[in-house]
């Protein structure tokens, strides 16, 4: 008896990660793929191209009052053809059903001021995708806060 009670105990406190649906593993390691290609997309082709990409009609940038492709584009169409962002996601998480998750990370801002100086912002993110029927993610919505300012 003593055996099925530290199985049964086991069970109970292994993480949910480990017991998971081999479907989700597979969505959560598709989504890291997207997150990180949306961020190499945004290296070769520019963030705005990168996130026109990603986006929908119901996409919501937390930084734009609208949503979808003109929101996307408002956020995104001032922005210097000299800056860069890159972005790192740390850790994936996907619904049971594999339609709808999120990714979160760490980002990187980068530009010059017009004299030349450099400006560096870094920040975390979340982005929460949906599934589409093709099996690609595209984005729900985006948002980032940067990190307080050193004095």
């Amino acid at each position: 008896m003593k055996p099925f009670l530290f199985l049964a105990a086991l069970t109970a406190v292994l993480p949910a990660g480990l017991r998971a649906d081999p479907g989700v593993s597979s969505y959560k390691a598709d989504l890291l793929s997207a997150d990180n290609a949306f961020c190499a997309r945004a290296a070769k082709d520019g963030i705005l191209e990168a996130f026109m990409g990603v986006a929908t009609a119901d996409t919501k940038l937390l930084s734009e009052s609208g949503k979808g492709f003109d929101a996307v584009k408002s956020g995104f169409q001032d922005m210097p053809a000299t800056a860069t962002l890159t972005w790192k996601p740390s850790q994936a998480e996907v619904s049971l059903g594999g339609d709808l998750g999120y990714t979160w990370g760490r980002y990187e801002y980068r530009d010059r001021t017009a004299d030349g100086k450099p400006v560096i912002e870094t920040g975390t993110y979340v982005t929460i995708w949906r599934r589409q029927s093709d099996g690609s993610w595209k984005v729900v919505l985006d948002g980032g806060t940067a990190d307080p300012k050193a004095k």
